[in-house]
C-alpha cells in the first residue's frame, strides 16, 4: 500500500469555509432580528394612532355637547392636544405624528372622510403615526427604519342595534 502524501494546498480550507459561513449566519441573524424589530413597530405604530384617534375623538366639546350638538374641537388635533399627547407619552422619540396627520372628519357612508364632506353623519378622527426603529445593523440602508400606520375613531354611541353617530 502506499501511503498517502499529504500536500499543503488543503491546509487551512476548512478554517475559510468556516468563516464565510459564519459570517453568512450572522448576517441572516440580523435580518431575522430587523424584521422581528421592524414588524413589532408596524403592530405598535397601529396601535399608537388608533388609540391617539379614539384620545382626539373623546375631547368632545362639552358646551356644545349640552345642546345636543357632537363636535370635536380643532385642538383635539393640534400639538399639545389628546392626541400628541398620547403619542408623546406612549412611545417618547421613537414615534411622532407627521404634521397635518391628525384630522377631523365626518363620517360619509360608513367610513370616516377628512375633510368632513357637506351632508356627513358625526364627527370622526384619523390619525398618522411614524415610528423610527434602530436596527442590530445600522449600517447602509439600514441607517433606520420607520414604518406609518393610519387609523381613525369614531363618535359612536347607542347601543350595537343603532348604526352611526349619536
Amino acid at each position: 500500500m502506499r501511503a498517502r502524501i499529504l500536500t499543503r494546498t488543503d491546509r487551512g480550507s476548512v478554517s475559510l469555509w468556516l468563516i464565510i459561513f459564519a459570517f453568512a449566519v450572522l448576517v441572516l441573524l440580523g435580518f431575522v432580528v430587523d424584521g422581528g424589530q421592524y414588524m413589532n413597530a408596524r403592530e405598535r405604530a397601529a396601535d399608537i394612532a388608533q388609540q391617539a384617534a379614539r384620545a382626539a375623538v373623546d375631547d368632545l366639546n362639552t358646551g356644545q355637547l349640552r345642546h345636543g350638538d357632537f363636535v370635536i374641537p380643532a385642538a383635539a388635533c393640534q400639538p399639545g392636544g389628546p392626541a400628541y399627547t398620547l403619542v408623546s407619552e406612549s412611545a417618547g422619540n421613537s414615534a411622532s405624528i407627521p404634521a397635518g396627520d391628525c384630522q377631523i372628519g365626518g363620517l360619509m357612508d360608513g367610513a370616516c372622510q377628512v375633510p368632513a364632506p357637506a351632508g356627513s353623519q358625526g364627527p370622526c378622527v384619523q390619525v398618522t403615526v411614524d415610528i423610527t426603529v434602530n436596527p442590530a445593523m445600522p449600517f447602509g440602508p439600514f441607517g433606520t427604519l420607520t414604518t406609518t400606520a393610519t387609523e381613525q375613531a369614531t363618535l359612536d354611541c347607542g347601543n350595537a342595534n343603532e348604526g352611526g353617530a349619536c
